[in-house]
Formats: structure tokens, C-alpha cells, sequence
């Protein structure tokens, strides 16, 4: 059962992980075992893999790539200063697809940028003190999960028959394009940084620069997410039509994908407890448990880590939700962090990603 999961995870997690792996700097480790691999691994090798194995379906679950800090900096160590500058931004167009379009092929549909204003004067700020949303994913996280959209496209995207969900990339995309929710259904929380993970893995893994042809959908979109800024179409880049009027912006893009979303008050992608409130019940039996107290509340190493955060901090009590946000982020992105020797840093995001997994 739930509790029982959690419990089983409390177990050697304290104290044992190399921070560097939370960091994902290394995307090759992340790669997928070939089916191969996996089978032998499991039930050893008294198989035919080419006639006793097919490949029905794929469920792929990811998380978010790098991020900026999710709460409040007042939250973090005393004299917190990291800078949050972004690259990363939104296109976005209002639209009422019910509404017939009157306009005519000369008239554009402007697509507006999304930036986030820190005045130099001081007069307009934002909470990260510079370009960057709360939480918002990063260059970096962008090209993690082009790398993960790789690995993907490396185990699924084959000519080795039954092993393959598809057999060519061009087949692919056109289980992408057949706007059929049997065949592709691209799902994610609300949030900024997931929804931009999950397209930018999306886009490498059915490679939509390699491929060409007709969109998706024949609607404007209401929003269109880029990248980075670079990729934003300017007049002078416009495309024309046959007859020589210009197009639309939102026609230039060859593909419109839809994807599917819910409010994140009563989503349940992710561990929440509005929509589900037995979970607080398991939480509560969880941290009541004598495996639980004696990791977090006897072990003479956490009471010391305690006591190190503490003062850091300037706070009487340390809260670990708070200290593993500010510590992950800032030491993934090489940002500055406090004077933690490499064996505290080591533990205090051990017990961060720990008591995160209670929350």
C-alpha cells in the first residue's frame, strides 16, 4: 500500500545520494536499456526477444529540467542573493476559435511575448529580482530534455518490428498528426516548466525540423510556446502567400499539437492532496511511524545538520521544503550558495528530497 511505499523509500535515503545526480548534468547516464537488457535482467535469458515480446504501448512519465527557485527568496539563507535571468519565454494570441475569422489575408495576428519586468529604477520588480517567473524552467532544463527526447527516440523509433512502437520517424509524426487520442496524448500539470519539459522532449522526439507538411489543425492556437526568444517571426521574415498577401503568424508553424492540461488545484499528476484528501491521512501515519522518527528525529547526524542550517538560516527550526528548494537550485546552476562543507550540502539535500517526499 501507499504507506508501506513510503516507508520502504525512508531506508538508506538519508545520507547516501551524490548531489550531482538531483543536477542531471550528465544526460547520458539517463539513457533507456534496450528491451534486450531489461528482459534478461529480469527473467534471464530463456526467451526468443524477436518473437516472444511486442511492444503495445508506451506510458512516459518525466520530471520538470532545471528550474529557477519555486518559493519566496525571504525563504532561503540570510543575505540570499542568486541572480534569475531567463532566455526562455512564451508567445502567446488570444483567440476565440468559435469565432469565424472576418479578417482579411493582409491583416496579422500579433503574438505577444511574455516578459518579466525588473525595473532598474526600482519603481517595478519582480520576486526573483531579475527576467526569470518563479519556478520557470531554464536553458538548461530546455536541453535536458531534448536529451531525454533522444534517448527516447533511440528506443522507440526503430526497424526491429514488434520492438518498436514505430518503425520510421515519418510514421511517427503521423500518429502525432492523425489527431487521434489512441494513438498520442500529451498530458502535464499546468506549470510553466512542465509544460515547457514535456514540449521541448515532444518536439525532439518526433523531430519536427526534420519533417514537413500540414498542421495539425486548421485553428489559431491560444498559445504558442517557444523556446527562447530567438524563434520569435519578425515582419521581415514573414511568409506569403500564393497570391502574395501575408499569412498569419500562427500559419507559419507547420504543426499546431494539442495538449491537454488541467487546473492545478485538482490535478492529480502530482502528489495533491485537494484532490485527493485520503492522502493526508497516509501522510499522517507515515510520519508517525517509528521508521520515520527515528531517521529524522534520533540520528545524531540530522540534529547536527539541523543545528548548521539553522544558523545559516537565522531561523529556530529548519524548514526542509524551503532549505532543499534554495540549496537545489542554487548548486545546480552554479549559483552561489552558503559555506556548507561538501559533506553538509551532500546531507542537507539527502534530507531535503527526503522529507519532500512527505509533502
Amino acid at each position: 500500500n501507499f504507506r508501506s511505499l513510503i516507508q520502504c523509500t525512508i531506508v538508506g535515503l538519508v545520507f547516501s545520494l551524490d548531489p550531482n545526480l538531483y543536477c542531471s548534468k550528465d544526460m547520458t547516464g539517463r539513457s533507456i536499456p534496450s528491451i534486450e537488457e531489461s528482459f534478461v535482467q529480469i527473467f534471464g535469458g530463456d526467451f526468443d526477444i524477436n518473437s516472444d515480446i511486442e511492444i503495445l504501448m508506451a506510458q512516459i512519465f518525466i520530471r520538470h529540467g532545471a528550474r529557477t527557485l519555486s518559493f519566496e527568496p525571504e525563504h532561503c539563507w540570510m543575505n540570499y542573493n542568486v541572480p534569475w535571468d531567463c532566455n526562455i519565454t512564451l508567445l502567446e494570441m488570444p483567440k476565440n476559435r468559435a469565432e469565424e475569422d472576418s479578417t482579411s489575408q493582409e491583416e496579422v495576428y500579433p503574438l505577444f511575448m511574455k516578459l518579466y519586468q525588473n525595473d532598474v529604477n526600482g519603481t517595478q520588480k519582480t520576486t526573483l529580482m531579475g527576467t526569470c517567473q518563479m519556478g520557470q524552467i531554464l536553458q538548461e532544463g530546455i536541453e535536458q530534455e531534448i536529451a531525454n527526447g533522444n534517448h527516447l527516440k533511440d528506443s522507440y523509433i526503430c526497424n526491429n518490428g514488434k520492438l518498436c512502437l514505430f518503425d520510421s520517424q515519418a510514421s511517427a509524426l503521423e500518429s502525432l498528426t492523425s489527431a487521434s487520442e489512441t494513438e498520442v496524448k500529451l498530458r502535464s500539470t499546468d506549470i510553466q516548466r512542465t509544460l515547457l519539459s514535456g514540449q521541448a522532449l515532444v518536439a525532439t522526439f518526433f523531430n519536427f525540423k526534420g519533417e514537413s507538411g500540414g498542421a495539425l489543425s486548421t485553428e489559431e492556437p491560444a498559445n504558442v510556446s517557444v523556446v527562447n526568444d530567438t524563434d520569435i517571426p519578425s515582419a521581415d521574415n514573414a511568409t506569403t502567400t500564393e497570391e502574395g498577401g501575408i499569412r498569419k503568424l500562427w500559419e507559419v508553424a507547420d504543426f499546431i499539437v494539442p495538449w491537454y492540461t488541467s487546473d492545478y488545484d485538482v490535478d492529480r499528476l502530482y502528489y495533491n492532496d485537494k484532490a485527493c484528501p485520503r492522502l493526508l491521512d497516509f501522510e499522517g501515519e507515515a510520519r508517525s511511524s517509528d521508521l520515520y522518527k527515528s531517521e529524522m528525529f534520533k540520528k545524531e547526524e540530522v540534529r547536527l545538520l539541523n543545528e548548521t542550517v539553522s544558523a545559516l538560516w537565522g531561523t529556530e527550526e529548519v524548514d526542509w521544503r524551503y532549505t532543499f528548494d534554495c540549496l537545489l537550485t542554487a548548486f545546480c546552476t552554479n549559483g552561489q550558495y552558503p559555506a556548507l562543507s561538501e559533506k553538509d550540502l551532500s546531507d542537507a539535500l539527502n534530507v531535503g528530497a527526503f522529507i519532500n517526499s512527505f509533502y
